[in-house]
C-alpha cells in the first residue's frame, strides 16, 4: 500500500510539473495567450475591487449618525451678539432704588429766544421701588422734561444677565448706573425730587432716542450728546419780518414748517403797492423740514412757496395758513 501511494504522488508531482513548464512555455512562447491571461487576472482584480467597495461603503451607511440622534450644540461665546431674550422673572431693584445724572456741556451754546440760551443740559435717571426706570432731560431753559419711562425686567444678552428697560441694558454699582454700550450716570443726592415742568409754553422738546429736537417760536434745533447738529437760525438765517412766530410744527410725522424773510425790513411782511418801475425782490419763502428717523437728522428743506415784492400782498393771509399745515 505504501508502495502504491508513494507512486500516486509522484504521479501528481510529474503532473503539477508538466502543467507549470507547459502554462510557463505558452506564455513565452503565445503572445496571444499571455495577453488573455493579463485580461482575466485585470478583470478578476477590478471585480474583487468593486465588491470590497460595496461592502465598505454598506458597513459606513449603517453606522452613520442616525437623523434622529441629536448633535452637540456649538455655543456662541460672542459678548456682542445683539440678541436679548426677556427672561420670566420678577425683576429687583430694590438695591438700586435713587436718582443718577451726568451733564452734558454744549460745544457751543443754543440759542432759542431772547431769554432762552442752552450752554449745558442734564440727563437724569429715576429708578424707582414700583419697578420703573424714567429718564428725563433738565434744563434751567427748558425744565424738567420725561424723556421715556419703562418697567424694568430682566433680560440675557451676550450670555450676561441684565436689568433692561425701554431695550437699554443696565450695569449698577453702589455709585452709578451704567447704560451698556453706552454712558455712565453717577449717583445724584443733590436731587431729591423729580417733577415735570415745562419753564416755557413757547418750547416744545421731541426725543428720537437720545437725539433731541427743540422747536421754538423763532428756532429749531437738533442736538446729539454735546453737540448741536442742526441751527435753523444758522442754515436758515431770517433777514426781514416782523413775525413773533416762524416756525411751526407740521400736521404730518417729524415734518416742520417754517417761513424765512429776505427783504431786509422789520417794519413789513408784505407789500401792498408795487409799481413796474420799482426793483423787483425776494420777500419771503415758506419751507418743511422733516426729521428723519432711520438717518437721526434732519433732510434737507423743500421749498413750499416764495412771494416777491410784486406779489403784494394778495397771497399772504393764505401762506401763512400753509405753515400750519
Amino acid at each position: 500500500m505504501k508502495k502504491i501511494k508513494k507512486e500516486k504522488n509522484e504521479e501528481t508531482t510529474n503532473r503539477t510539473y508538466l502543467f507549470f513548464r507547459a502554462f510557463f512555455t505558452n506564455l513565452k512562447e503565445n503572445k496571444l495567450y499571455f495577453l488573455s491571461l493579463v485580461v482575466t487576472i485585470f478583470t478578476i482584480v477590478m471585480f474583487s475591487v468593486t465588491k470590497v467597495q460595496e461592502a465598505e461603503g454598506l458597513y459606513n451607511n449603517e453606522n452613520k449618525t442616525s437623523p434622529n440622534t441629536p448633535a452637540t450644540p456649538v455655543v456662541d461665546t460672542n459678548p456682542s451678539k445683539t440678541e436679548k431674550t426677556p427672561i420670566d422673572e420678577e425683576v429687583d431693584v430694590s438695591d438700586y432704588i435713587g436718582i443718577y445724572s451726568r451733564e452734558v456741556k454744549l460745544s457751543t451754546a443754543l440759542s432759542l429766544s431772547d431769554t432762552c440760551q442752552i450752554e449745558s443740559y442734564k440727563l437724569v435717571y429715576q429708578v424707582k421701588k414700583d419697578k420703573t426706570i424714567t429718564k428725563y432731560l433738565v434744563n434751567d431753559c427748558l425744565g424738567t422734561i420725561k424723556m421715556w419711562s419703562s418697567k424694568a425686567g430682566y433680560v440675557t444678552s451676550g450670555g450676561a444677565k441684565y436689568i433692561s428697560a425701554n431695550k437699554i441694558n443696565y450695569l449698577f454699582s453702589p455709585t452709578s448706573m451704567k447704560e451698556v454700550d453706552g454712558e455712565t450716570y453717577s449717583s445724584d443726592s443733590t436731587i431729591t425730587t423729580i417733577k415735570e415742568k415745562k419753564n416755557s409754553s413757547d418750547i416744545t422738546t421731541y426725543f428720537y432716542n437720545d437725539n433731541i429736537v427743540i422747536q421754538s417760536k423763532t428756532n429749531l434745533a437738533l442736538i446729539k450728546g454735546n453737540t448741536i447738529n442742526f441751527n435753523l437760525n444758522d442754515t436758515y438765517p431770517n433777514n426781514g419780518g416782523n413775525l413773533e412766530k416762524r416756525v411751526y410744527k407740521a400736521g404730518a410725522t417729524n415734518q416742520f414748517n417754517f417761513i424765512v424773510f429776505n427783504n431786509n425790513d422789520q417794519e413789513n411782511n408784505c407789500y401792498t403797492e408795487y409799481t413796474e418801475s420799482e426793483e423787483d425782490s425776494l420777500v419771503y419763502t415758506i419751507y418743511s423740514i422733516k426729521y428723519n428717523t432711520t438717518s437721526n437728522a434732519f433732510a434737507e428743506a423743500n421749498k413750499i412757496v416764495s412771494r416777491n415784492k410784486s406779489d403784494k400782498c394778495a397771497n399772504y393771509e393764505d401762506d401763512l395758513k400753509l405753515l400750519e399745515e
